[in-house]
């Protein structure tokens, strides 16, 4: 009896104890799970604080590692917190900030150096810099550049004891002013053509264009001439990142991003210049004359004769060429080459072309044309011209165009008072609207 009491007692005492021990495991097990959700909804409200921080241009909450890393253009710093990094580009090639997990690398990281012509010669420092008060270029061999009244740097010349300048562009034999040469700016207030001599004002004379960059303080480049390709306040300029350039006798296109310094165009050519209004680069050789769209790179087929004009119309160029007409002083004879080189305007005679955005007008033969851009004649009436072209005073043909309502005025006599015909198109489909015969005026 007693035996068996014992053995019961035992046996409930083994299962407190594994109640007991069943209850502090489920406990520790639950205890876990609410660190477990705690630490979990503190690292949630601390990405939130930090998500809030980075937008707010501040930095991470808990800082566990600052690294800062060099570029040649600037530094990247890097916050480390609790699995994600805030990070701040400061360098030329890239200005920004991110917040990003810790794996994520820095953008842009294998842009490091930039490689141009090792054989360049380095400028010279510790020279004397001396007083300029009159804002001269060039004083005592020393090159001074400014941004208005801003200097931004100087630079000793390293041919030579004084004889270096900021380069003039190169004088093409068309140009319209031949004896006006333009001198080149001062690019994005960092880069510089340089044009270094050598015995100058001797039979031994040469020079060298050297591309100097203001901010890394060295050159970068070296060519034999440059050439604008526009020009502002009487100073050349170049097309934004891209410019003009001469070497080894021959013209091509290079690039400058970030001091970097790449070829664009080869060095083939022996003419190039700049069309401002169609941003579109016009290239000659012994083929003749091309036109070439840097945005899109592509390139037109040649054509004979020099081109005067580029228009662009629905991404397509037409090239505008005249030819002189022997038989008559100061008159030349038009014609207008699409991209493929082929003249569209069938008649050979133009003594007279406007052109617009969708549209060009003519006259041949003293008679007025309205095509479009494949050739197509618009107009279906006859439209005379009363007298020659070459008159002057009263010209033949006066165009206006408002909105959608094209006018054309032919006047009869080359008088300031005169009688005149008039045609009033639609633009939309060239249809004639309406058309006045011997209508009065008096021009100014």
């Amino acid at each position: 009896m007693y035996n068996d009491s014992a053995g019961a007692m035992y046996e409930q005492q083994e299962r407190n104890k594994n109640n007991l021990f069943h209850r502090r495991k489920v406990f520790r097990k639950r205890l876990c799970v609410v660190i477990f959700l705690f630490i979990l909804l503190i690292y949630f409200i601390i990405l939130l604080v930090d998500t809030n921080r980075y937008k707010n241009g501040l930095k991470p909450l808990i800082t566990i590692k600052e690294e800062v890393k060099e570029y040649d253009d600037g530094t990247v710093t890097t916050y480390y917190s609790l699995g994600w990094v805030f990070r701040e580009y400061n360098r030329e090639t890239i200005k920004d900030s991110e917040m990003v997990p810790f794996w994520e690398k820095i953008r842009m990281d294998d842009v490091l150096n930039r490689y141009n012509d090792a054989n360049l010669p380095e400028i010279e420092t510790g020279y004397i810099i001396p007083d300029n008060d009159t804002k001269r270029e060039n004083v005592n061999g020393v090159l001074f550049f400014y941004n208005g009244e801003e200097l931004l740097d100087t630079y000793k010349c390293i041919l030579s004891e004084y004889d270096c300048e900021i380069a003039y562009s190169t004088i093409f034999s068309f140009d319209e002013d031949q004896y006006d040469p333009i001198k080149m700016g001062v690019i994005d207030n960092r880069y510089v053509f340089i044009r270094e001599y050598k015995s100058r004002y001797t039979e031994a004379e040469s020079s060298t264009i050297y591309l100097y960059d203001i901010k890394a303080k060295k050159l970068i480049a070296q060519y034999e001439d440059v050439r604008y390709s526009m020009i502002v306040d009487k100073l050349g300029y170049i097309d934004s990142a891209k410019y003009i350039i001469k070497k080894n006798g021959l013209w091509g296109i290079d690039q400058v991003v970030k001091g970097k310094v790449t070829n664009y165009v080869d060095y083939v050519y022996d003419e190039i210049t700049y069309d401002t209004e169609s941003k579109r680069y016009i290239f000659h050789d012994s083929n003749g004359y091309l036109v070439y769209d840097a945005f899109n790179n592509t390139k037109t087929s040649y054509i004979k004769e020099k081109i005067e004009k580029i228009y662009v119309v629905n991404n397509k160029n037409y090239m505008l060429t005249k030819v002189k007409n022997e038989e008559e002083y100061n008159s030349y004879f038009y014609k207008v080459y699409n991209d493929e080189g082929i003249n569209i305007i069938s008649d050979n005679t133009i003594l007279y072309l406007e052109i617009f955005d969708n549209f060009m007008i003519y006259i041949k033969d003293k008679e007025v044309y309205i095509i479009d851009f494949n050739g197509n004649k618009l107009n279906t009436d006859k439209i005379p011209i009363y007298f020659d072209i070459s008159n002057y005073g009263i010209k033949p043909l006066y165009i206006e165009l408002s909105g959608t309502t094209l006018k054309l005025s032919t006047p009869k006599e080359s008088t300031k008072t005169h009688y005149t015909d008039e045609y009033y198109y639609n633009i939309e489909d060239f249809s004639l609207i309406r058309k006045r015969v011997n209508v009065k005026e008096t021009l100014d």
